[in-house]
């Protein structure tokens, strides 16, 4: 007597894996959406008691989560006379001084920079502005971009500045664990450089490991079909 072998109760389809891979891929999206790993990023928070609609200076002490030095640092706001913000209240002017940030970092992992830069045409007459964006690690090598010139330029008499923000952004990866600091400087152009809305963004390496193995499943599932 013949055994009868027992059918399941699902078999999933080849659309089903596909919507697998569909839904994945939206959930590692969402991830990177909110994946940013700097802390103040927009430089909404201080503990200097530089309210909206204000201006003043910061440090170390009192721009959270940044470090801060050279002369300069002065700390803007949206209402204040000197501009509008890219994003939230806040922005930070760069000109003749340093600020960065550290944070960990995964070896072969790709982290993206992106942030943005304006500056004042009414400051001295000062047309244009370069801020230096620089990535270095506590051990070990990156490849892909480590420092990027963002120049901003305005015509004379545009007036009172920043309301040209531009955004720009570069991807590095380190190869190794390691701590990456990142630091923006004023270059040789010293208008009056400002930035806001900085982020880092680690690329999941998870979802090339994800597309080839439902990929993987579909063929396989292919070749049981036609055999």
């Amino acid at each position: 007597m013949k055994k009868s072998k027992m059918r399941p109760l699902f078999k999933p389809s080849i659309s089903s894996h596909v919507s697998a891979v569909i839904l994945s891929l939206a959930i590692l999206g969402g991830y990177q959406a909110n994946a940013q790993i700097l802390t103040n990023g927009s430089f909404e928070t201080n503990t200097a008691g530089i309210t909206p609609g204000n201006i003043g200076a910061v440090s170390s002490a009192t721009l959270t989560g940044w470090t801060v030095t050279g002369d300069g640092n002065w700390y803007m706001s949206t209402g204040s006379g000197f501009g509008t913000a890219e994003n939230g209240s806040f922005y930070l002017n760069v000109s003749n001084f340093d600020v960065s940030q550290s944070f960990a970092v995964l070896g072969g992992n790709s982290y993206t920079v992106t942030f943005s830069e304006a500056l004042r045409s009414d400051w001295n007459g000062i047309t244009n502005s370069t801020v230096v964006s620089s990535i270095s690690l506590s051990s070990g090598t990156a490849s892909g971009t480590v420092t990027l010139n963002a120049s901003n330029n305005v015509a004379i008499g545009s007036g009172v500045l920043p309301t040209n923000w531009q955004e720009f952004s570069f991807t590095f990866t380190p190869s190794e664990n390691a701590t990456a600091t990142l630091n923006f400087s004023t270059g040789s152009d010293l208008g009056f450089a400002v930035i806001d809305n900085v982020s880092v963004v680690p690329e999941p390496a998870a979802w090339v490991l994800l597309i080839f193995g439902m990929g993987s499943v579909l063929i396989l599932r292919k070749r049981r079909q036609t055999a």
